[in-house]
This record gives structure tokens, sequence and C-alpha cells, in this order.
């Protein structure tokens, strides 16, 4: 008996102290959510090292798992063993109970076995329980010790996952589609923007001919690389990165590259595909061409290059990821990837509607203005708003000087409804090369320019030195900025030599229609294409006509889809800055409802479209004091335009707010109690950012007579220093010169 007894308190305590030793290894293992599964480990992190090792992972085929994950899958092993050895036990103790033959001394012990058994069970089935009510108390999630590879979300609306992260607005300017968007057509083009010129041979192979004969033959255009630009259906994902695919959708699981294009060694590394001359092939890349523009910041991509294929599906929604590769490089340093080691990629998610886009892109607005001739320009003064005219005091708010006409420095705005291909030409030079540009500034008499010695030299045609910015404000925006400096050697508010028009002079706006190839599509590179390939519509009558004559001279309707406009410039320089009037949230605002809301800042007369897309930053601080490391898009506001109809105001589109500053961004965190610190996020309008005539943003000029916190903004700052809008962050008191990249403003130290 008393052998039994010893016996049946040994198999009591092993158990016991197995229990006790799985929750040890759960209560000492780091409890933070950062710690969860492949969800987390593409969640943008400030460790470079997590980072790299990261991207090696998604590019094998095996799985990431946290720490948490491992631990777990630990513990499943030993309370399968214990459960083994209980049943052990139990079926012991009906073996003892089985032969007994009548012994009570035997029955008894079979019954203390089986008593004890069956408390083991019970044991083991508690710490079942409690492991998993602590695991999901660690993880904010519904863990599953039986199940697979287990997720949590990463911050999109509805609990999706956020791939796109911080590259988009520190390295990356724009690109479309948007991170996340739907409803986009199946026939859309994919554009991204650098923030600084990228190695053409690094994206395009230009000695493939796969390209329009449309273009210039100095364009550049060839295949697309799809070792640095890749592009590919979910779903194809999905099938390579998971054995049992089945419920598994885009918005619910990681980010993993795909086996197309990867170099192999048989064709089961291809995962299904083929390893042809030691590179994997399945067609599941999207193929096609790419144009670069002539500033080598902008890729086009055209998917597949051809009229009759398309994107997506015509009967179901088709989500696509774009994955930007470190194959990507400087223009500067062919060696050195475009990318860094705090972002060393970017990879970003849309999906495509069953529709195709058939409408043409309009203008929406231009400055300076279109008006009506008669009575054209000079403009009356009075129907300015916000200008209080006095000769000599020109104070910077009026859209013409007092005389009624155009600033001498004043750069050229087209705005158009919805995102359009950039002009591929930029430069104009004033010469015979100027004529088929696809955006073109001309002077109603010929202007001078400087030769390479900075002489003084007749131009060869009308056409006003400068050069078109392009690739900014979605899409939606095409700037002009002349080359000839101002006379004087005046200089703007930056302190920077200002650049003017012809003085004194009729000036025209033209915006070229693309020549038709059929229905609505035009030829590429021949004038003005919305991301579908439908040309401008410049008369906005509907019709898709083509383009007609270039002389503003002539009947309006001769121009068909071109758009022209004329305008008068003055003698008078404008060299003050804007000024901010509104803050959307205010300064210092707590508890913002929307994680997505939209960041707005307001100023004073018309900004320019270029300074907003490159001299604004978002920076902040999570809740666990990791840096915000989610992607911001930075570009001009915009007004929603309404006509009333059955007396209702009916939503009839939007169009481009120049005084308004509108910042889209990954969404922003949630403070939970127990959260280390508050969530802080600080957006930052550097003084480079400009108006529309040049003069830089100088903090200390927001309106005295606005209702609106300053901002914390020193009263004596000079042209270079950034305002930083949130309580307690405060201004770096050694002056940065104009356009330089480091952020100059800190984190304040804010404890939740």
């Amino acid at each position: 008996m008393a052998s039994s007894n010893g016996s049946s308190k040994l198999v009591i305590k092993i158990t016991a102290s197995c229990f006790v030793l799985a929750l040890a290894v759960i209560l000492f293992a780091p409890a933070s959510p950062s710690l969860g599964g492949p969800a987390v480990a593409y969640a943008q992190t400030t460790n470079d090292v997590n980072q790299n090792l990261e991207q090696v992972a998604a590019e094998t085929p095996l799985q990431n798992a946290g720490l948490i994950t491992i631990v777990g899958r630990v513990i499943k092993i030993f309370i399968g063993i214990l459960g083994v050895i209980a049943l052990i036990i139990v079926l012991y103790a009906g073996f003892i109970y089985m032969t007994s033959g009548g012994d009570q001394e035997k029955v008894m012990t079979a019954k203390k076995w089986l008593i004890n058994g069956v408390i083991g069970l019970a044991i083991i089935f508690s710490a079942y329980s409690i492991t998993v009510f602590i695991f999901n108390l660690f993880t904010d999630n519904e863990y599953q010790l039986a199940g697979g590879p287990q997720y949590q979300t990463a911050g999109l609306t509805g609990g999706a996952y956020g791939i796109s992260g911080g590259a988009f607005g520190n390295i990356i300017q724009n690109h479309f589609p948007k991170p996340e968007q739907t409803g986009v057509p199946r026939n859309t083009m994919i554009l991204v923007t650098f923030k600084t010129p990228i190695l053409p041979d690094s994206v395009i192979d230009i000695t493939e001919n796969v390209c329009p004969d449309s273009l210039d033959p100095k364009t550049l255009c060839g295949a697309i690389k799809k070792d640095a630009f890749r592009v590919f259906r979910c779903a194809d994902m999905i099938a390579e990165a998971f054995e049992k695919p089945e419920g598994k959708t885009c918005a619910s699981v990681p980010f993993f590259d795909i086996a197309e294009g990867n170099a192999c060694k048989a064709d089961a590394e291809c995962k299904g595909g083929l390893c042809s001359n030691g590179v994997c092939t399945d067609n599941k890349l999207v193929s096609g061409y790419g144009i670069i523009t002539e500033d080598h910041k902008t890729i086009i991509f055209n998917p597949y290059g051809d009229l009759n294929q398309h994107l997506g599906d015509a009967n179901n929604d088709v989500p696509y990821i774009v994955y930007l590769t470190p194959a990507i490089k400087k223009d500067s340093d062919p060696k050195q990837t475009i990318f860094s080691k705090a972002y060393p990629d970017y990879k970003w998610r849309f999906t495509t509607s069953i529709f195709l886009d058939l409408t043409p892109p309009t203008v929406s607005s231009v400055v300076p203005a279109k008006v009506p001739t008669p009575p054209g320009y000079p403009l009356k003064v009075s129907e300015q708003t916000g200008c209080k005219c006095k000769k000599g005091e020109e104070i910077g708010c009026s859209k013409v000087d007092c005389d009624g006409y155009v600033y001498l420095n004043q750069a050229i705005y087209v705005n158009f409804n919805e995102p359009v291909i950039p002009p591929l030409t930029q430069t104009q030079n004033c010469n015979a090369g100027d004529s088929d540009n696809e955006a073109q500034l001309v002077s109603e008499k010929v202007v001078m320019t400087k030769d390479a010695e900075g002489k003084d030299v007749l131009c060869q045609n009308n056409h006003v030195p400068g050069g078109w910015k392009v690739g900014i404000n979605q899409y939606k925006t095409v700037q002009f900025v002349a080359k000839t400096k101002c006379a004087g050697g005046a200089t703007n508010s930056c302190g920077e030599p200002a650049f003017c028009l012809p003085e004194k002079t009729d000036l025209t706006g033209k915006v070229l229609a693309a020549k038709i190839l059929t229905g609505t599509i035009g030829l590429p590179g021949t004038g003005i294409m919305d991301l579908a390939g439908n040309s401008l519509d410049g008369n906005a009558n509907g019709k898709t006509e083509g383009p007609g004559t270039l002389d503003a001279k002539q009947d309006e309707a001769a121009a068909l889809d071109n758009f022209l406009w004329t305008f008068a410039t003055g003698n008078a320089l404008d060299l003050t800055g804007p000024a901010v009037i509104k803050l959307e949230p205010n300064n210092a605002t707590g508890d913002l409802g929307n994680l997505d809301t939209i960041i707005k800042a307001f100023f004073t007369e018309y900004l320019d479209a270029d300074s907003v897309d490159t001299q604004v930053e978002l920076i902040g601080r999570e809740s666990d004091g990791k840096d915000f490391k989610s992607w911001f898009d930075a570009n001009l506001g915009s007004t929603v335009l309404t006509e009333m109809v059955d007396g209702k105001p009916v939503v009839v589109g939007e169009e481009v707010d120049m005084t308004q500053v509108a910042i889209t961004h990954g969404s922003f965190g949630k403070y939970n109690e127990g959260d280390k610190f508050l969530p802080i996020y600080t957006p930052i309008m550097k003084s480079g950012i400009k108006d529309s005539r040049q003069n830089c943003f100088s903090p200390m000029k927001e309106d005295p007579g606005a209702n609106v916190d300053k901002s914390n903004c020193a009263q004596n700052n000079k042209a270079g220093q950034s305002c930083c809008p949130n309580s307690g962050f405060m201004l770096n008191p050694v002056p940065n010169p104009v356009g330089e990249d480091a952020s100059e403003c800190a984190m304040p130290d804010i404890k939740k």
C-alpha cells in the first residue's frame, strides 16, 4: 500500500510540476504585442536588422513565427505528452482491476490509480485552458494552440494588414493607385514618383523594342525589369505561401514575395513554375513596358502594353500587390539602392474593379486664371479677395498685382479633374524642339535667354525658357517655373534668386490633347492622357475630338481638345511668403476619433504644388515608444463641387484647392489602458513650402487676425527653419538650410 500511495503521489507531483513549468515559461516570456506572428513581422519597425531578416524570410518557403507562437508550440507538445501519460495510468488501473481476481488489496490499488489518473487529466485540461487564456491576454488575439499560424491586425481599416511602410513619404513622393485603393479601373497604368532621380537602366530594359512608335526617340522606354518592379495578384501569392490557402484573403495575410524571377536550380524550387535558365518563370508577374520621365523621377508602367489585355477580371474585383525592390538604383550612384536601411523596399496593395475607364480627363482650373476675352487682362483688383492693394505695398495675398496684371515671378499651374500621365518632355529651351511638347508656355514675342556662358541671346522661338514639374499632387497638377532670373538681382522670401516671366507681355498656356489611336484612347507621348490612356477633353464637351489648332488667336472651337488660355504680365514682383490661418485637427488635439483623419493646413494664398509634395513631414511616436513608420502623402487639398438638383445639393466632383495642404497617412495608433506612452503625431510644415510665386513659408507670419494657435513657433524665425505644430515641440535653434532632409523637430517627452 505504501508503495502504491507513493507512486500515485509521484504521478500527481510530476503532472503538477510540468504545469507550473509551462506557466513559468509563459509568465517570464516578454509580454509584448510586437512578438506576434507573420503579420507583425511585416509591420514596419525601427529595427534595421529585423527588417532585413524579415525580407530574407519572406523570400523563403518557411513561415515566420514569433516567440509566443514558439512557446505555444512547445507547451502544446508537453501537454500532449502528459495526456498520453494520464491515459496510460488509466489503462494500467483498468488492467490491475481486471486481473485482481477478487483480491481487495488489488481492487483498492486499481481504484486509487484510476482516481489519480482522472485527477491528472483534469489538471492537464485546466492547464490547457489557462494557457490559452494567458496567451489571449498577451496577444490581444484569439489564440488556438491546436491551430496553424496565427495573425494579428496591423492597422488597416476593417482589420486588414498594412503592408505599406514609411518609404512612401520619405523616399517615394507619389504613386498610383494609392495604398489599399479599391475600385481601380482595369485599364489603369501604375505610376511611381521618387523624391530623387533613379537609374533608368535599373527599372527598364531599353534594348527590348516593346514601346509605342509614337514616343519621341529620346524618351526612355523599355520592358519593365521584373526584379525591380514586381506586380502580381494576391491570389497567386497566397497559393504559393500557404499549403492550405482556402479561406485566406489578401486583407488577412501578410506580404510574401512570389517565386517568379528568383534564382533556382530545379522546378521544385519554383513552386509550380519552371526553372528556366536558372530563373523561375510561371507568368504570374505582370509584364509590360515602362516609361521614365525626363527628370528620371517617375516610372509609368503600362501593364501588358496591349489595348486588349488589362489587369483584373471582367466579373470579379481582383487585389494586386506592387513590390518595389532594392534593385532600383540611384541615378547619382548606380551601385546604391534608391531605398535605405530604415526603408529597404516598398510594397502596396490595390484592388481592380470589373470596369474599364473610358471617360477622358478635363482641366479643372489654371493659375493664372483663364478669364473671358473680352474683357481679359488686366483684371479689376476689387474682384480679388483679401487684397487691400496700395502701389508699393504689395502684400502677397492677391492673385494679380495692383494694376490687375500677373506678377512677374508667378509660376504656372494646370490642375486636372483626375490623375494624368505627366508630360514626358519637361524642359522648355525656347528652340524648335519645343513645338510638340505636351505642355507649353508661349510669349507673344520672342524673348531673351542665357547661353552656357551666361550671355543674353535671342530665343529661336516664342517659347518661354523654363521647365515643367511633374509627378505632383497625386498626378493631378503640372507646373511651369521660368528659368530667367529677375532683373536687379531680386530674391524671394527664401533668400534665393527670384525667376521671372517676360515683362508686360501676353502669354499663352497650351495643354495638348493626345492624338487619337482608337475611340477615346490616345497615342502616348503626343499629348495629355489619363492613366487609362483616354485623351484630354480640353473643351469639356464630353467628347474625344483630339488636338486642333495651337493658335490662341483663332476661334476657340478650332482648338478642339487642346486647352489654351491667355494672360498678361505686369512689371511687379511679389516677394512675400504665405501665412497659416487654420489647422485641422487643431494644435495639441487629444482623443482623435478617426485614426485615418486627413490632416489639413490652410494658408492665405495659393501654394506651390511641388513644394507641398516635398517639404511636408509627418513624424510621431506610438504607444510602445517606437517611431511612427507608416506611410504619409502630402498634397494640395480639394473642394467638393455641388450642383442643385430638385432643390437639393448633389456632389458632382471636386476641384483642387491650392490654399490647402492635405496629408493622408497610414492609420495612427490608439491609446489603451496600460500603454507606456500616449501616441502623438506631428505634421511638420517646413519653411521650404512656397506660395505660387516661389516665396517660402515663414512660421512667424501667421495671420495675427486669425483665431489660430501659434503652434509654439518662435517669432524670430529665419528662412530655413520649420514650424513644428504640436504642444511641447520646439524649433531646432540652429537654422537648417532650405531643402535639407533632416527633421528639425524633436519628439516631446510626454508621458501617459
